[in-house]
C-alpha cells in the first residue's frame, strides 16, 4: 500500500515532491499524486507535509474523513500559533 494525497488539504507546496526520491509524486492538473508503483513508503512525502495531508492507505477513511482532517488541521494551526490563520 502506498500513500495518498487528500487534495482538499494540499496547498500546493510541492515539498513532498522534492523530498520524493523515487520521483513518485507529480504535479496534475487536479493538484500533487502519489504513483503507488513508484512509491516506496518511506514517508518522506508524509514527514515534510507540514498541513498534513498525506496519509498512508492503510488509514481508515472513515476515520480520517474531510471534517476529522480539517478538525485537526485547525488544531495543528493553532499549535503553531501562525498568526494568519483564523477561522473569523
Amino acid at each position: 500500500m502506498a500513500y495518498y494525497i487528500h487534495t482538499p488539504g494540499c496547498i500546493l507546496c510541492g515539498y513532498c515532491a522534492e523530498v520524493c526520491t523515487n520521483g513518485a509524486i507529480a504535479i496534475l492538473p487536479d493538484g500533487y499524486k502519489i504513483n503507488p508503483l513508484w512509491c516506496t513508503e518511506c514517508g518522506a512525502c508524509e514527514a515534510m507535509c507540514y498541513p498534513k495531508a498525506i496519509f498512508h492507505e492503510s488509514l481508515d477513511m472513515e476515520e480520517n474523513s474531510s471534517n476529522k482532517i480539517f478538525e485537526e488541521l485547525i488544531v495543528y494551526y493553532q499549535e503553531q500559533e501562525f498568526e494568519e490563520f483564523s477561522l473569523m
